[in-house]
């Protein structure tokens, strides 16, 4: 799940044609060197552009409530959400498949005891802890959903800067003066690779914390219902006549019986 979470990347919107973007590039960038444009570098420049289209400030990105309409964050963030559902959702699919697999149906093929193949049967607590965790999947995307800000705020901003520094390096034959004129939009294009690393950072451990707790729990609840029914099973057979007692018992009420019909006879003579 973590490798799949850290895969989602930001990538452009398509709201900027990559063909004009790609020659509005070149035209600032020198010309003898445009072999050295690399396809990661024309990506973030496409970025850029979208994030000078959307219309934002110029303010770079900072951890902090943003102030204004930070419009390039919630957009992104809205391309975020599914593949952040799909991946938490098939993750529960997969714990949950793995607890049926490896312990349900094992169990089962090998001759589980009788209080255990009852709760397998009704798979009451599975269910209630597969449906607690899918509402909690929803939950951590809704809250995703228009979160904009951080408590990570050392991360977040070193972060920034490595990106920043990272992609100045790789436009080295940008025009000096669109380099300049661009700047801030580069730098909130590099926020928004950083805060996303951030929050990708953060979700693993919080996604898993919560589902070990839910298997945890799952586990606790199995086994006191087995030994629940171990317990009920136990005091039956402890307070149970055998078919010796149940047979001279009964021979012993209907010999009652007979005589209580003769009594009833004589005092009728």
């Amino acid at each position: 799940m973590t490798d799949e979470l850290f895969q989602i990347a930001v990538k452009p919107l398509g709201i900027v044609n990559d063909e004009e973007a790609n020659r509005l590039l070149i035209e600032h960038w020198n010309s003898i060197h445009t072999d050295k444009i690399a396809p990661i570098y024309q990506e973030h420049y496409v970025l850029v552009l979208e994030v000078k289209k959307i219309g934002e400030d110029s303010l770079n990105m900072i951890n902090v409530p943003f102030i204004g309409k930070r419009a390039e964050l919630e957009t992104w963030l809205k391309t975020f959400i599914e593949p952040l559902e799909k991946v938490v959702k098939n993750f529960i699919e997969d714990i949950f498949g793995a607890f049926y697999s490896d312990i349900v149906q094992p169990s089962m093929q090998k001759g589980a005891s009788e209080p255990t193949k009852v709760v397998i049967k009704h798979k009451d607590a599975i269910l209630k802890a597969k449906n607690e965790a899918m509402d909690y999947a929803n939950f951590l995307v809704d809250s995703v959903k228009e979160n904009t800000c951080t408590t990570n705020d050392h991360y977040l901003t070193a972060t920034t800067q490595e990106f920043e520094t990272r992609f100045t390096e790789g436009f080295p034959y940008l025009n000096d003066d669109y380099k300049l004129s661009m700047q801030s939009y580069f730098h909130v294009a590099c926020g928004l690779r950083a805060f996303f690393k951030t929050r990708k950072k953060v979700l693993p451990d919080t996604t898993q914390l919560h589902f070990t707790k839910a298997m945890k729990d799952l586990l606790k609840e199995t086994v006191e219902v087995i030994e629940d029914k171990i317990i009920l099973e136990s005091s039956i057979a402890m307070i149970k006549e055998s078919p010796r007692s149940v047979a001279r018992r009964n021979l012993y009420l209907k010999k009652e019986e007979r005589i209580k019909h003769a009594l009833a006879e004589i005092e009728l003579v």
